[in-house]
C-alpha cells in the first residue's frame, strides 16, 4: 500500500502495525526501521508517542475515562435537579479539561442548568454560545431546537412562511434495515451490574491492541437506570459482526461487568 500510494492517510498507522509485527517476529532490524520512519516523518503522532513511551496510551485512556466519569457524575446531578452543583461541575470541566470529546456535552448541560436557575434570556445566550462554539457537533441540533422554541415562545404571533416546493418528500427507505450502511456496536449495562469505566478502559485497550488503525470511538449515554456504551463507526453489517465475533472471545474485556448484560447491534443510517 505504501509503495503504491506515497503519503497516504494510513501511512503512520500502517508503519506502527508493521513495527509491532516485526517485534513479535523478533526482527529487530525491521522494527527499528519502522520506528525511525515514524519518528522522522510523524514525530507528533500518537503512534510515535506510544513507541517512545509505552505508558502513553494508558495515560490517554485514563484521562478519557476521568473526563467521562466526571461528565456522567455531572449529568446525574442535573437529572437529580442539583442544578447549581451541576453548573459548577460544567464550569470546572470546561476549564480543567480544555478541549475534549465531552466539551460540547458539558457546554449543553451548562446551558440547561442556566435555564433552570436563571432568566430565559440567560438560557438564550448560553444556547447561542453552544451553537457558535460547537457547530455540527452532536449538541448542535438540540441546542438549535431549544433556541427555536424560545423564539417561538417570545413571538407567538409570528407565522412562518413555508415554500412547499422546497419541502423534501419523506424517504421511504429511511427506516429500512440496510446491511451496507453505518453500524454501531452497543453494550447496555443496567445500574449496579458492573464497573462501566473499568469496562471502557479494557475496551479501549482491546481496540488499541487489535484495531488501532480503525480508531473506533467509545461514547457513553446514561438513560435512567441504564448506561449505554456504544462504539462507532463500523462501515457495514459484516464489519461490526466480525468485530463482535472476535471481541466476545476475549472474555477478559467483560470481566468488570456482571453476567446477563444486554449486548446488541444498532443500525445507523448515514445522513446525506
Amino acid at each position: 500500500m505504501n509503495q503504491r500510494y506515497a503519503r497516504n492517510e494510513y501511512e503512520a498507522s500502517s508503519y506502527y502495525q508493521m513495527y509491532r509485527i516485526y517485534l513479535q517476529e523478533k526482527n529487530a532490524a525491521k522494527a527499528e526501521e519502522c520506528k525511525n520512519f515514524l519518528i522522522n516523518n510523524y514525530p507528533n503522532s500518537d503512534y510515535t508517542q506510544i513507541i517512545k513511551d509505552p505508558n502513553f496510551a494508558n495515560a490517554v485512556n485514563a484521562k478519557k475515562s476521568e473526563v467521562e466519569a466526571y461528565y456522567t457524575q455531572t449529568y446525574e446531578l442535573y437529572t437529580a435537579s442539583n442544578y447549581s452543583q451541576a453548573l459548577g461541575n460544567c464550569n470546572e470541566a470546561l476549564k480543567k479539561y480544555s478541549k475534549n470529546d465531552y466539551s460540547a456535552k458539558f457546554a449543553l448541560v451548562r446551558a440547561l442548568c442556566i435555564g433552570k436557575t436563571q432568566p430565559v434570556d440567560s438560557l438564550e445566550r448560553a444556547l447561542k454560545s453552544v451553537i457558535q462554539k460547537y457547530p455540527s457537533s452532536e449538541v448542535d441540533a438540540p441546542a438549535k431546537a431549544m433556541l427555536d422554541a424560545i423564539n417561538k415562545a417570545k413571538n407567538p404571533n409570528v407565522v412562518a412562511t413555508v415554500d412547499s416546493s422546497k419541502i423534501k418528500a419523506a424517504d421511504p427507505d429511511a427506516y429500512k434495515l440496510k446491511d451496507s450502511t453505518t453500524h454501531y456496536w452497543v453494550v447496555c449495562v443496567p445500574q449496579n451490574r458492573g464497573n462501566v469505566n473499568a469496562f471502557k478502559t479494557k475496551l479501549s485497550n482491546f481496540n488499541n491492541e487489535f484495531y488501532s488503525v480503525k480508531k473506533y470511538q467509545a461514547q457513553t449515554l446514561v438513560l435512567n437506570t441504564t448506561t449505554v456504551v456504544f462504539l462507532k463507526t463500523f462501515t457495514d453489517k459484516n464489519d461490526v459482526l466480525s468485530y463482535n465475533d472476535f471481541i466476545l472471545k476475549k472474555t477478559e474485556v467483560f470481566a468488570d461487568l456482571q453476567k446477563k448484560i444486554f449486548l446488541y447491534l444498532v443500525l445507523v443510517k448515514k445522513t446525506t
